[in-house]
Order: structure tokens, then C-alpha cells, then sequence
């Protein structure tokens, strides 16, 4: 079976925009909980750091993580797809 790149790398670009969109409204409404959450993944409780909220770094991030997110499964879409 071969993989479609290009609609796998689009598909991939909704959903990780989708997720994002979830997670900033998450870490917006309960930011307390968020940076525990966070703190925990990062193997550490020392972390001097605070969320910043606004239109540019919900945009930024959208972007940014749907387009890296859809050009990763578009190169393992293709790297798939050279497998005999």
C-alpha cells in the first residue's frame, strides 16, 4: 500500500492545528494546571517561566506546528513509500 504525501502531510497539518487549538484553550483556561503538566514532561519543577497569550503567539504557533507537523508526515510519507 502506498501512502498519498501530499494529502497525508495536509491531513496531519489539520490535525496538529486542531490539537494546538485545543491545547492553547486548555493551558488559557486552566494555566495553573498547564504549567504543572508541562514541569512533569519536562522532568523538572525549577522552571522560571510564564505563558504569554495573545493573537501573534496563537498564530505563530498554529503555523508553525501545522506546517512542521504536516512537512514530518509528508517526509514519512515518502520514506514510507521507498520501502519494498
Amino acid at each position: 500500500m502506498k501512502l498519498n504525501p501530499v494529502n497525508f502531510g495536509i491531513a496531519t497539518a489539520i490535525a496538529f492545528a486542531i490539537v494546538w487549538i485545543i491545547c492553547f484553550i486548555l493551558v488559557w483556561a486552566l494555566p495553573s494546571l498547564s504549567m504543572n503538566i508541562f514541569t512533569d514532561m519536562m522532568h523538572s519543577k525549577d522552571m522560571n517561566m510564564a505563558w504569554h497569550f495573545g493573537y501573534s503567539s496563537f498564530l505563530i504557533g498554529l503555523v508553525a506546528w501545522s506546517v512542521f507537523g504536516g512537512f514530518t508526515a509528508w517526509l514519512i510519507a515518502v520514506l514510507y513509500n521507498k520501502l519494498p
